[in-house]
């Protein structure tokens, strides 16, 4: 009879290697965290402070982001820099899903975001969500915005993604090429698929899924 193995657990790991705990601790990098913050408001970066501890620059960078420390955001500098600029659009351009991106103190950040902050007079928490009632990613008057919780956007938009879908069908279809005429003509005629879809200029598998009432929920 096969023996099962052995599974070791931590304190056996332990006792076999010795050394191993004591050799992690030594390799461990204690960061004194209101150090840290001296050396960054005293205008220290993070590759200065990294020098100063003796460590890479991620500990440190991890270490400022655990502590809330951001440097604001500089505006790029030259004679045709922001309102200078002829291509100046203040402040703001549109991301390629939809939404808009303005240029804070604090860097680039989501328009509608910034809005509800300075709305509510605090900061967003990180399971908050806004919700746009007229469904314009671009509207962010504050008469537009909805906070809410990250499951409650979640079910708004699936519930309106199933009624977007079934509006869709049939004829109703931007890119139908059938009427509801022609899928009836086709379910009750006895050519082949392929010589329909040759006839109907579609491909034989779609005359195959009208067919097997597959697609096309009407009544042949």
């Amino acid at each position: 009879m096969r023996e099962k193995p052995i599974l070791f657990s931590t304190p056996m790991v332990q006792a076999i290697h010795p050394k191993l705990q004591e050799w992690n601790e030594s390799r461990r990098i204690i960061l004194d965290d209101d150090e840290v913050r001296r050396l960054f408001m005293s205008g220290h970066t993070a590759a200065e402070i990294a020098v100063n501890f003796g460590c890479s620059r991620f500990p440190i960078t991890k270490a400022l982001k655990r502590l809330g420390l951001k440097r604001p955001a500089k505006q790029r500098p030259g004679v045709l820099a922001g309102s200078n600029n002829p291509a100046w659009n203040g402040g703001k351009r549109i991301r390629p899903d939809g939404y808009t991106i303005i240029w804070t103190p604090n860097g680039e950040r989501l328009e509608h975001r910034v809005v509800m902050e300075k709305h509510l007079g605090r900061p967003l928490k990180p399971e908050e969500v806004i919700h746009h009632r007229d469904g314009n990613k671009q509207n962010n008057n504050i008469e537009n915005l909805q906070l809410m919780a990250q499951s409650e956007h979640a079910c708004i938009h699936c519930s309106e993604m199933v009624k977007q879908r079934e509006g869709n069908k049939g004829e109703q279809n931007p890119r139908a090429k059938l009427t509801k005429s022609q899928v009836k003509d086709i379910r009750n005629s006895n050519l082949s698929c392929p010589q329909l879809g040759k006839i109907y200029g579609v491909h034989h598998s779609t005359i195959h899924r009208i067919k097997s009432k597959k697609g096309w929920n009407c009544d042949a």
